[in-house]
This record gives C-alpha cells, sequence and structure tokens, in this order.
C-alpha cells in the first residue's frame, strides 16, 4: 500500500512555482491572445469559443517565454459541438497543441495535448511535459482546422513547477528499496527455477527494463511506428478496453495505446513463465514475484527523464502478469493430463 500509495501521489510532490499565462480566463475578451484564420471567434465569461461555418481554419494562440530544462503543467477545459471535418488532412479537427520555439522564434517542433472531433462535452485535460529542449518561447494553441462546428476551451494554464528540495532523495530511496527487494526475489527464482528457462526469463526481464528507460522522445517515436503496422481496428479495440484504466487523455497521440499493449504483453509472457515454473516455485511467490517486478518497472520511471509513474501501467502489468500466470499453469495441467492418459492402457485392448 505503501508504494501504491507513493506511486499515486509522486506528483504531488511538484509545486506550482509560476503561472504563465496572460488573461486564463478569457476576462478581458480576446486582448491576450492573438489569432490567424477565417473563423469567429467569441468570449462569454471565462470561455472563448471558436466557430467555424465552412469548414474554415482558424487558431487562437498565446506565446510564452520559458525556461529550459524544467516540468510545465498544462491544464485547461475543451469540449467540441458538431466538429465535422471537410477534408482528409490530419490536421482536420479540433486541437490544442503545444509549438516549441527557439530563442530565435522560429519553430522547431510540436506536440499534442488534445485531439477532439464531433461532440463531446466540456472537460477538464492535464498534462504534465519536462522541456528539455534549448528553447526560448512556446505557443499554446487551440486550433479549429479545416473543420466546421464549436470548440469552446477555458481556463488555460500554463505553470512552471519546482520539485520540493527531499523529492529527489524520497524517489530514490523509493525506487532502490524496491530495487534490493527485486534482487532477492530473481535470486531465489534463479534457484528454484529449471536452468534452462533462464535466457527466457533474462530476454523478457531485459526487454521490460529496456521499455522503461527508454526516453520519452524515443518511446514515443518507436509507437509511432509499431502503430503504422497494426491493423487499426486493433487500436481502435485496444483504446477501448484500456480506457477502462486510463482517462481517455492518455490517447490523444498516435501509438499511444501501444506502449500500453507493450505492457500488457510482456507481463502476461513473464506470468506464462512462472506459471510453467509453479510447482518449483509455489504460486504465491510467482504472484509475489510479477506484482514486485510491476512496482520496480514503475518506480524505476521515476528517474528517467520525461517518463512518469502510472498506476494504470502499474494495474496493468499485474493484471497481465496475473493472466498469463493462469494460462502458464493451465498449460502445465493440461501436458499433465496427457501424459497421464497416455500411460493408462486403452480397455477395448486389454484382454480378459
Amino acid at each position: 500500500m505503501l508504494t501504491i500509495s507513493s506511486l499515486r501521489y509522486v506528483d504531488r510532490f511538484y509545486v506550482e512555482q509560476a503561472q504563465l499565462l496572460e488573461d486564463p480566463v478569457f476576462l478581458s475578451g480576446k486582448i491576450q491572445w492573438k489569432q490567424k484564420g477565417r473563423g469567429e471567434v467569441a468570449t462569454s465569461g471565462n470561455r472563448l469559443t471558436i466557430t467555424n461555418n465552412i469548414g474554415s481554419n482558424h487558431i487562437v494562440f498565446q506565446n510564452v517565454v520559458v525556461d529550459t530544462p524544467s516540468f510545465y503543467q498544462f491544464e485547461f477545459d475543451a469540449g467540441v459541438k458538431n466538429v465535422e471535418p471537410t477534408s482528409d488532412e490530419d490536421w482536420a479537427r479540433a486541437s490544442v497543441a503545444i509549438i516549441f520555439r527557439d530563442t530565435n522564434g522560429e519553430r522547431t517542433g510540436s506536440t499534442m495535448l488534445a485531439d477532439l472531433v464531433g461532440s463531446q462535452a466540456i472537460k477538464s485535460f492535464s498534462e504534465k511535459l519536462l522541456l528539455r529542449e534549448s528553447l526560448g518561447s512556446i505557443d499554446l494553441a487551440f486550433r479549429l482546422y479545416n473543420s466546421k462546428g464549436q470548440f469552446t476551451v477555458a481556463n488555460p494554464i500554463v505553470s512552471r513547477l519546482q520539485e520540493f528540495p527531499f523529492y529527489q532523495k524520497i524517489r530514490s530511496t523509493l525506487v532502490f528499496s524496491w530495487f534490493f527487494v527485486l534482487a532477492i526475489l530473481i535470486f531465489l527464482l534463479v534457484r528454484l527455477a529449471s536452468i534452462r528457462n533462464l535466457f527466457a526469463l533474462a530476454f523478457l526481464v531485459t526487454v521490460a527494463l529496456a521499455g522503461v528507460v527508454m526516453p520519452e522522445g524515443i518511446m514515443t517515436a518507436v509507437n509511432q511506428k509499431i502503430a503504422g503496422l497494426l491493423p487499426q481496428s486493433l487500436l481502435t479495440e485496444s483504446r477501448r478496453l484500456l480506457g477502462l484504466l486510463y482517462d481517455g487523455n492518455k490517447f490523444i497521440n498516435p501509438g499511444a495505446e501501444v506502449s500500453k499493449i507493450g505492457h500488457f504483453l510482456i507481463f502476461t509472457l513473464l506470468g506464462i513463465f512462472a506459471g510453467f515454473n509453479w510447482q518449483k516455485i509455489g504460486i504465491f511467490f510467482a504472484i509475489i514475484s510479477i506484482a514486485s517486478f510491476a512496482f520496480v518497472t514503475e518506480a524505476l520511471q521515476m528517474l528517467v527523464n520525461g517518463r512518469t509513474t502510472s498506476v494504470g501501467d502499474l494495474i496493468t502489468d499485474v493484471v497481465g502478469g496475473f493472466f498469463g500466470l493462469v494460462i502458464g499453469i493451465i498449460l502445465v495441467w493440461c501436458v499433465q493430463a496427457v501424459r497421464k492418459l497416455k500411460k493408462i492402457p486403452d480397455p477395448a485392448t486389454v484382454d480378459h
């Protein structure tokens, strides 16, 4: 329970240092915000609404000076009404994005915070990013691009975050304490498991850890490449099932669901491995090993730039591991049953 609480509330060790947007509640109309496009923009209370009637393009944005490398928190409320793409382009919808600019104001890249289409009630979005590049500023951009309909946003917040001084010590203590537990479990597993299976175990553990320590930028690129090779129906169904554990915001970027599928598959294979050896190591020990490794991999991400812990990932890992454990045990039972049947002679062939 202590570890679960630590993972769930680890972001609480950050404190808001500064609110960087001017007029985040739109009370002064659109004075502090720049615009481009052919749509109509109106403000009402703390909301701003972009309306396109003929599928035109419109963007409302504000430029914010940033100090890198630093963590930044982006929060806003957003919803759409009757937003319909009028072309096949990727950006034919409503979106919220961050545009990165260098010290000369030149665009160097962007990242998506939200992507909406159809009709969706206004809800809150929140994303924490570590801006590591040598940037001069960013644009927080609300766009209704190649679409018609209404896009409403409210209460945008851009905050620079600061760690408490003792956060690093708490984080490191948590990670290394679980590494110590994991080392003991692996030692016992090696002693109890079959030697011929150790290569399989080492491979699975290596793959899992490689995914954990991979920087966010590389991980995103890999996920998008893999997503391009998979059937769209598989990604859609996976996103629907994973929605039971994750908020829809987690799948706004192409390939985001691939990472979650990877979590489940790797731990399913680890569970199958443990199931194959359950008679030697015991079911209880197998369960403790799977859960502990899941805790360790999530805790380790606290030490990787751009990566954060996730209770949803932890649950996905544990569920995948237990699912694989059940499969492994059933397969062992089936093999044993077949072997017993082969040793029993057919009554029809026995002479009386």
